[in-house]
């Protein structure tokens, strides 16, 4: 998970999580995922809140990129790109 991306990453088209409030839309942070040197995946995290983040991690487990960003997970399958997200109650 970074707060930036080189100029390879920007030529992969990002799959967006999270709410996008601000145009041109600029995430909180992004993910990479790579596999033998090649781009799979970048996932762009998007945030409405100036929370606290004491909580920001990514990991794969199995066919999902899992994210957690502040208040919300998002599961992200490698293979169709579909998301699925939880929100925790404020």
């Amino acid at each position: 998970m970074s707060g930036s991306i080189d100029d390879a990453w920007r030529l992969v088209a990002p799959v967006r999580v999270g709410p996008i409030l601000r145009s041109p839309t600029t995430p909180a942070r992004v993910v990479m995922v790579t596999e033998n040197g090649q781009h799979l995946l970048r996932v762009d995290v998007h945030s409405d809140r100036a929370e606290c983040r004491a909580f920001e991690d990514a990991i794969l487990w199995q066919d999902l990129v899992i994210v957690g960003f502040g208040e919300r997970v998002h599961a992200v399958s490698l293979r169709d790109h579909t998301v699925v997200e939880f929100e925790t109650s404020p």
